[in-house]
């Protein structure tokens, strides 16, 4: 598991960090590679949440992505538009709060 965390895919470095973070504790070098993933994705306006629950539950918030979490804190709220979805919750409402509680506890 450990190789993975130098593996060439984000995905499968993102995955590995998580898996050794949740078993070890390691947060000094998970972390930023967990948080590489989030910012990534967020760039898509996808930000991942299985990041941002990580990142929140180490309690840590690499700087690299601090710009990222301060804008899905931030952002305006929304509601999907369109069949078949018009007024449903946006898919970044999700992310909002956790988005905040993070902030809130790294600040």
């Amino acid at each position: 598991m450990e190789e993975r965390l130098g593996a060439p895919d984000r995905e499968s470095r993102a995955d590995a960090a998580a898996a050794v973070w949740r078993v070890t504790g390691r947060r000094h070098d998970t972390a930023p590679v967990i948080a590489r993933r989030l910012v990534r994705r967020g760039a898509l306006h996808a930000p991942h949440p299985g990041a941002l629950r990580a990142l929140t539950a180490m309690r840590m918030l690499p700087e690299e992505a601090r710009s990222a979490v301060e804008h899905i804190a931030s952002s305006p709220r929304r509601v999907v538009g369109g069949f078949p979805c018009d007024g449903t919750p946006h898919p970044d409402l999700a992310v909002r709060e956790p988005a905040r509680g993070l902030l809130a506890r790294t600040r």
